[in-house]
């Protein structure tokens, strides 16, 4: 703490301020400079960024299941559904449903659901290639029976409904096979009401409660009758899984998966534009990237590797065949027609086109060059997008460490002119009270002397 201005009455601390702020505009000057810097960068991430999903618009026209995916449709999807994978071949085939597979299920007869039924004994279940031995005691309930057949993994499912037992096979189309634990009407299964003693034969027993008989499902493809263990096939047609709801008759037309490609594609220009875009606004007139070589050469590149016919023989060898254009502006522009109908004809030129390698094919398509081209850009070691904001962050952290030690200085400097001002008041302190001692021996010199003139 110090008072200042008291001998000189100066205002230091405006003096002061006044001459630390003219030594402190370098240091206004770098900061200017850091924020010029810092928005060369974070435009830099931005096309980063952007590139970035360019590449990966690109990676999906890279993939073969972009152009071989299928769809498949029904034309009475009440009847059955469809879908379809890569190796089905399009077709439109004829489906007749005659009869859906249908799952065993019997029940019991009706027990009050807490009484214990007082019933011993074993009984046997299976279903297909499933088997399994059931224990009663005679202090289970119809509830705690259901539990032991659900624990047993026999291939069947025990559900109590309005107080009956409910046996349902786990597979369509199988019959479940029971074997009781007496041939006569002791056993438990007879006396649960699911079995019953055939009364003609009395070594024989059926099943007493049949809610629905197990049966496969019947259909027919092009006229071929087919029959099958359950309603979703999918080894009739090569590459198509059929789901059967009713009986009934259908077309099922298979084709290639156009609006996947033209998705895929609509995506790419998109982005495409999108870089182009932001590279034209960042380098305009007046803008923080205006003639930066380097963008320009991306921006060139970017063109050239997508307007440029691939090397190969095929249909279709530049983007503009099918119906990609690129204007004197740099804007790309899709013609939809024109590329389903490229992919309707060929497409597999479509799929060379794009996703043809020289490993594979002799030569690059267009999505395979351009992705290259982007992935040694955009690589972590030593791409040119990564340098090139390296160094920027290189240079504002230079300017950081001037700034740094330019306040330093300037703490120092305060200091000094401080120091220099306080040595100014005391030093004028001084004077003014040499001053006032002179003063006050004149009054004293001029005091006595009018004394001795008085006295005389």
């Amino acid at each position: 703490m110090y008072i200042t201005g008291i001998a000189s009455g100066l205002d230091t601390d405006a003096w002061i301020e006044a001459i630390l702020a003219v030594e402190r505009r370098p240091i206004a000057q770098m900061q200017q400079r850091k924020s010029t810097l810092q928005q060369e960068r974070d435009a830099w991430r931005d096309i980063n960024t952007r590139l970035n999903n360019l590449s990966s618009r690109l990676s999906d026209l890279r993939l073969s299941i972009t152009f071989t995916s299928r769809t498949a449709s029904s034309s009475d999807a009440t009847v059955a559904t469809a879908s379809a994978g890569t190796a089905a071949s399009p077709g439109v085939f004829r489906l007749e449903v005659i009869q859906l597979a249908q799952a065993h299920r019997v029940a019991s007869d009706q027990f009050a659901l807490e009484d214990q039924l007082g019933l011993s004994g074993t009984f046997k279940i299976t279903v297909g290639d499933k088997s399994a031995e059931i224990t009663v005691g005679e202090d289970d309930t119809l509830a705690t029976i259901a539990k032991k057949i659900n624990e047993a993994d026999a291939g069947v499912t025990a559900r109590i409904i309005d107080q009956r037992l409910v046996l349902q096979a786990t597979d369509l189309g199988e019959s479940i096979e029971f074997e009781d634990s007496a041939v006569d009407e002791s056993g438990v299964l007879t006396q649960l009401g699911i079995l019953k003693v055939d009364a003609e034969n009395p070594g024989e027993k059926f099943v007493k409660h049949e809610l629905q008989a197990a049966q496969d499902a019947v259909f027919k493809v092009d006229g071929l009758e087919i029959t099958r263990k359950t309603n979703t096939v999918s080894d009739v047609i090569e590459g198509v899984t059929l789901t059967l709801l009713k009986a009934g008759e259908t077309s099922v037309a298979i084709r290639h998966d156009i609006n996947r490609v033209v998705d895929r594609v609509k995506a790419f220009v998109e982005q495409y534009n999108s870089v182009q875009t932001f590279i034209k606004d960042k380098t305009g007139k007046g803008q923080v990237l205006q003639g930066d070589v380097l963008l320009q050469r991306i921006q060139a590149q970017l063109r050239h590797q997508t307007s440029a016919p691939i090397a190969g023989d095929t249909a279709y060898n530049q983007l503009a065949q099918i119906g990609i254009t690129i204007d004197k502006s740099g804007t790309m522009t899709l013609d939809e027609n024109k590329l389903r109908a490229a992919v309707n004809e060929d497409p597999d030129a479509v799929q060379r086109l794009f996703a043809a390698s020289a490993a594979k094919d002799g030569f690059d398509g267009v999505a395979v060059r351009l992705g290259n081209q982007l992935e040694q850009w955009l690589r972590s070691g030593g791409g040119l997008l990564v340098s090139r904001q390296q160094m920027l962050d290189d240079r504002m952290r230079d300017i950081d460490r001037s700034i740094e030690r330019m306040e330093t200085r300037l703490e120092m400097r305060e200091t000094t002119l401080r120091r220099q001002f306080v040595r100014l008041e005391e030093v004028l302190g001084g004077y003014q009270t040499t001053a006032t001692w002179l003063e006050a021996q004149l009054q004293q010199l001029n005091s006595f002397a009018s004394y001795q003139a008085r006295r005389r």
